[in-house]
């Protein structure tokens, strides 16, 4: 059976992982290809070294050849797009800081002082 277009080979730096598997899940539709073997092959195939090693690290004890796309989707994806921190969001400031902020209620503006004109040379 001939196949309509291509898909590419998968590379990190020039798209994203989610780009990519629209891509590919169109190519997919277009050439009416279900059987989740075929995906899986046609996958695996249009991959970077790197990323075929990346897989193989990340689905331990599972080979790629035995997993499911839908696994091996799950897993780059959790790789190249990972959840955001809770202890990162948690680096905020402090809410009486943004009451403060919000109200324009600084104190009294600081004295501008100048301790000479530093932009002449000597």
């Amino acid at each position: 059976m001939a196949t309509c277009g291509k898909v590419g080979e998968f590379c990190e730096s020039v798209e994203s992982w989610t780009q990519y598997v629209k891509r590919l899940k169109q190519y997919f539709e277009r050439n009416e290809i279900k059987d989740g073997k075929k995906r899986r092959a046609i996958l695996l195939s249009n991959l970077w070294e790197q990323t075929y090693g990346l897989i193989k690290d990340l689905l331990q004890p599972k080979k790629p050849g035995e997993a499911e796309v839908k696994e091996i989707y799950a897993a780059l994806e959790r790789h190249f797009s990972p959840e955001p921190s809770i202890i990162v969001g948690k680096q905020t400031t402090h809410p009486t800081t943004l009451v403060v902020y919000q109200k324009g209620q600084f104190g009294p503006r600081p004295r501008l002082i100048v301790h000479g004109d530093h932009s002449v040379r000597r």
